[in-house]
């Protein structure tokens, strides 16, 4: 009796809104760009990188990190 085997290829890629450097978030228009771009290559939704927009009082949800970074 024989054995089946199947394998698959996953393609991903590691997106970040954060400034590597600087601990901040991206600029609203940056975001956007790496969001259309990855948008083309993948099937997710859009509202993926709703965290880290600023809330509706205008909260960024990554201030403290930043924080954190810059008294380090």
């Amino acid at each position: 009796m024989g054995s089946g085997t199947s394998s698959q290829v996953v393609k991903y890629v590691e997106v970040s809104f954060i400034n590597p450097k600087t601990g901040k978030i991206f600029p609203e228009e940056k975001i956007n760009r790496i969001n259309n771009k990855i948008f083309k290559e993948f099937d997710y939704k859009p509202s993926y990188y709703d965290a880290y927009k600023r809330d509706k009082d205008g909260n960024n949800p990554y201030k403290k990190y930043a924080e954190i970074l810059e008294n380090k």
